[in-house]
């Protein structure tokens, strides 16, 4: 009976691990994707800026 919760054990320890890396991806992730977005807007901007630029010319 001690070797099966020995196994079990082993194995929790092993799902726990690919969890906590996965959760470390996810949130890597969405930092990557905020930086993105920020980027995406800045570049917006400045695209209805020179738009507005040569519109005034």
């Amino acid at each position: 009976m001690k070797k099966v919760w020995l196994v079990l054990d082993e194995r929790s320890k092993r799902t726990e691990e690919k969890v906590m890396r996965l959760e470390d991806k996810v949130d890597s992730a969405d930092i990557g994707i905020g930086l993105l977005d920020s980027r995406v807007s800045e570049m917006d901007k400045r695209r209805q800026q020179l738009s507005d630029d040569v519109a005034y010319l």
